[in-house]
């Protein structure tokens, strides 16, 4: 507590230096912040020089146009917002601010702390990175290089390393990334991606955001929070890794969610190829909007020769806001021709206000040529207000040569409710190798405050 009064005292007596240059007609102004790259004079400009009261800060004088007494009072008010702000943000605005213009670069790993970020030249990662910042912008003219390998030769470069890295961006105030942001690796097999962490005010990601294996190589999950605002994002892609994002504002994703199960990632589980990653949207005082599709199913397992793998389990997928609206929902498991077949996965929806589902949701049992078929999953979806389920609710059950397994539950409630075909037939047993009967439906249950209208049960 000491330090943090005696340096609070610095600024204050800083200051007072800087106020009592403006009123002697003197040239001095709040420091400049200082920077990584390079320092730029334009064109015409006067010459640079350090003033003594900035503690090395590069500023350009003042020219005797700008002299008077209009200028000095203006120069004074700005001190004064400086100091304020300076005041305000104390224990953190101590730790260097980075500042990287358009034309410059800094080349970053590990665990950094700043004041204020401000990136709109090239940001190149060479290891695993953690920014922790009062605020994070990184601008339009932004290049994030997350695959950067430093040296001379034909082998490093900006897209040059084998498994990507992970990325974490913590702020305190809002955190701005005008672009997209792609965690893949580039070269050989197989190639990991890295992981996401995002967490502001605010969070604002202007593009898509992929972490997704390539050549057999295990995705990275993500992970976005807002700790007082809204989220936004394009395309989320994270095949066969989960994917949350949470926060009190409304979230919007513009595009797809895709977490998938696909022949190109790793499978954790050595008995079955690659399942999908679980979905969860949560806003706890705003809407969750999703424009596009979530892909949450598992792989299907191709036949080998009665050796091959179990197919992949889907991914659970949640979503939880005010006015909650979304494309389509796939959370099934993957089929398989000579194993088990992967699990689906329920689908939860809750809306404090109206409810809109474009497409279907789908959390059917899968089948299986050669091993145990799998169940239907949960489905539920909750508003208070209008409920749409306009392609309707699927989740039926699934034979193999072992038996017949039931379909799942269907649970829709809202003010009115408008869905189409609402699908849960248990499936019938198989003829071979012995004869065997069939498994019940799961239930369907619909309530509402208004009207109700099914296309078919």
């Amino acid at each position: 507590m000491d330090g943090a009064i005696e340096a609070d005292r610095a600024v204050l007596d800083h200051v007072a230096k800087l106020l009592a240059g403006c009123a002697g007609g003197g040239h001095g102004g709040p420091p400049v912040p200082r920077r990584h790259g390079r320092e730029t004079t334009p064109a015409g400009s006067p010459p640079r020089a350090v003033h003594p009261d900035t503690e090395g800060a590069v500023i350009t004088p003042l020219t005797p146009s700008h002299t008077g007494s209009l200028q000095r009072t203006r120069a004074v008010t700005l001190i004064l917002v400086a100091a304020l702000a300076m005041l305000v943000w104390a224990p953190a605005a101590r730790a260097a601010d980075l500042l990287v213009l358009d034309s410059e670069n800094i080349t970053l790993s590990g665990n950094q702390t700043y004041g204020f970020v401000y990136i709109d030249g090239d940001l190149r990662l060479t290891g695993d990175t953690a920014i922790k910042a009062n605020s994070i912008y990184l601008g339009p003219s932004a290049q994030l290089h997350t695959c950067f390998v430093a040296g001379n030769g034909p082998g490093p470069g900006n897209d040059a390393c084998t498994n990507g890295r992970s990325l974490s961006l913590q702020a305190v105030g809002p955190l701005t990334v005008a672009s997209g942001i792609d965690l893949t690796g580039a070269t050989g097999t197989p190639q990991n991606a890295g992981s996401l962490s995002l967490q502001g005010a605010s969070v604002a990601v202007g593009g898509d955001v992929t972490t997704t294996g390539v050549n057999g190589g295990a995705s990275g999950g993500i992970t976005i929070a807002a700790t007082g605002g809204t989220i936004s994002v394009g395309n989320v892609y994270a095949y066969g890794a989960p994917v949350s994002l949470s926060g009190p504002g409304s979230i919007d994703v513009g595009g797809d969610i895709q977490t998938q199960g696909t022949n190109g990632i790793a499978a954790p589980d050595p008995a079955r190829v690659a399942a999908g990653g679980a979905v969860s949207l949560t806003s706890s005082a705003g809407d969750a909007r999703v424009a596009g599709n979530i892909n949450a199913s598992g792989r299907d397992a191709p036949a080998n020769a009665g050796l091959g793998l179990g197919g992949g389990s889907g991914g659970a997928v949640s979503l939880t806001g005010g006015n909650v609206r979304v494309g389509s929902i796939d959370a099934t498991g993957g089929t398989s021709a000579d194993s088990g077949a992967g699990a689906s996965q329920p689908i939860v929806l809750s809306a404090r206000g109206s409810l809109s589902v474009l497409g279907r949701l789908d959390a059917g049992g899968q089948n299986s040529t050669s091993g145990t078929a799998t169940a239907g999953a949960a489905i539920s979806a909750t508003a208070t207000g209008r409920l749409i389920v306009a392609g309707g609710a699927w989740t039926s059950g699934a034979v193999g040569p072992t038996g017949a397994t039931p379909g799942g539950s269907i649970a829709l409630q809202g003010g009115t409710v408008d869905a189409g075909w609402l699908y849960t037939p248990g499936a019938n047993g198989p003829s071979t190798p012995a004869p065997l009967g069939g498994a019940p439906a799961g239930a369907i249950t619909v309530a509402a405050t208004g009207d109700v209208a099914i296309s078919a049960l």
